[in-house]
């Protein structure tokens, strides 16, 4: 059988120390049918001089030059210049395993699915992150649910929902019209993204294998949008309720949506705990402003978590008890405690 072709999206803004590895890491790939665009972000290192050395040797590789404007804006472009019957997105300081793109490719095409995840090693330093789950999976949307598919695999702290351990059909992308979101309005931008995509597929595979190297860096894109990120989580919600209702699929939706609501608000308090200026009381004053919010309120009247700090969170917010509840998530995140995962 003859092999697809396959777009690999590389987007790049000044990873001169790590361009090259991930370029090497698509090139050695085992799967060697590939279009590789590498939108260079208005880099102003020495990025584009080096990835053009690698334009020059090997003929799949295609540059495309932009303004800065963001990793959203960037992937977009790619969207809109890929030619493959599959797409998959890569960070330029990030590194991909060599038979990464065959075993995502073999999934895919074994089960005719329109989404294939793998599993994910975060690197940090010294430190290496498994983000894993035990076995392969296949789900037909359609008999497992959305609602349930959401609940189960989007926010279990093992699956990531980033972007970059996915690969899309062509046809579930040309289908469903959809772009990533403007970062500086909306974080987090890749998980509103699979949301959407999301409501346009039929089936998902897993892969039970660390095939994604994620480096998490000081200097790395989130650092520089910290700015607004509260209301930037909010905004997230405020647009996928949005195309919810667009699509006419609200009500049926609707526990998933404030699944997601309450998650992402319980990260924004997260965010406003790591903003070394914030106090206690300057931080249950934002909590206030953020309960403010009417999907945010409603959100709270339940939880299915099994942790039981955030169950407790959860309650206190219910009974109105913020300063409570920012009392106790003060302690629990000075004591490094986790009081947002789910299980």
């Amino acid at each position: 059988m003859q092999e697809l072709l396959i777009s690999v999206v590389i987007t790049v803004y000044n990873k001169e120390k790590y361009i090259e590895e991930c370029i090497l890491s698509i090139i050695n790939q085992t799967y060697q049918n590939l279009e590789i665009l590498v939108i260079n972000d208005g880099s102003t290192d020495k990025s584009l001089e080096l990835i053009k050395l690698y334009e020059k040797k090997d003929n799949r590789i295609k540059i495309i030059c932009t303004n800065n404007q963001g990793c959203s804006n960037a992937r977009n472009v790619g969207i809109n210049n890929f030619t493959g019957e599959y797409l998959i997105f890569i960070d330029g300081d990030d590194v991909c395993m060599p038979n990464m793109i065959k075993s995502m490719y073999s999934s895919l095409t074994n089960y005719n699915a329109d989404i294939c995840v793998c599993n994910v090693l975060r690197i940090n330093g010294d430190e290496v992150i498994t983000q894993a789950h035990e076995n392969d999976y296949y789900i037909c949307l359609d008999e497992y649910g959305k609602n349930d598919y959401i609940r189960n695999f989007f926010f279990n702290k093992k699956h990531a929902y980033s972007i970059w351990n996915r690969m899309f059909s062509r046809k579930v992308i040309a289908e469903s019209k959809i772009y990533f979101r403007d970062f500086e309005a909306i974080y987090p931008e890749d998980l509103l993204f699979n949301l959407e995509i999301l409501l346009f597929s039929k089936s998902v595979t897993w892969i039970n294998e660390p095939l994604y190297m994620h480096f998490i860096r000081e200097a790395g894109l989130t650092k520089g949008y910290r700015k607004n990120i509260v209301y930037r989580y909010l905004n997230c919600c405020e647009t996928f309720r949005s195309v919810l209702i667009q699509n006419k699929l609200y009500e049926e939706m609707k526990s998933s949506f404030f699944y997601i609501v309450r998650h992402l608000t319980l990260c924004s308090f997260i965010s406003l705990l790591r903003n070394n200026n914030a106090n206690l009381f300057q931080f249950a004053n934002e909590i206030k402003k953020i309960y403010t919010w009417e999907f945010v309120r409603e959100s709270f009247i339940r939880d299915e978590s099994n942790n039981k700090w955030r169950k407790l969170i959860v309650r206190l917010i219910q009974k109105n008890k913020i300063f409570a509840a920012s009392v106790f998530m003060y302690i629990l995140f000075n004591f490094k405690i986790d009081f947002v995962k789910i299980k």
